[in-house]
């Protein structure tokens, strides 16, 4: 058994306070979000090698990003605390959680 929870990592902020977490933008992208909407974008796009590029500042954890789970768990432990549950119980809850789906396979 699996749980999935969807665009869990878009619901993570990140820290803005610490180093900045910039994304890449290139090509096709930059393209499209200048058709969308030129007035927010077009100041900010850069020639590489040639290419349409566009950096930015993300705000919000990005899936593939190694910190992304990090900050995800944080927060989900967080809000497990704020409901009453302690850490202690929210361990407890994860191992019987893997238990039931490592017994549970097929």
């Amino acid at each position: 058994m699996t749980a999935d929870i969807s665009n869990a990592f878009v619901q993570t902020d990140i820290d803005q306070s610490g180093e900045k977490n910039i994304m890449k933008i290139r090509v096709e992208l930059v393209d499209i979000l200048i058709e969308v909407s030129p007035a927010i974008y077009s100041d900010y796009v850069v020639q590489e090698k040639g290419q349409s590029v566009l950096y930015v500042q993300m705000l919000k954890a990005l899936y593939g990003k190694m910190v992304s789970s990090l900050l995800y768990y944080k927060k989900l432990s967080k809000d497990i605390v704020s409901i009453g549950l302690t850490h202690l119980a929210w361990a407890i809850l994860s191992m019987h959680i893997h238990l039931f789906s490592y017994w549970n396979v097929g």
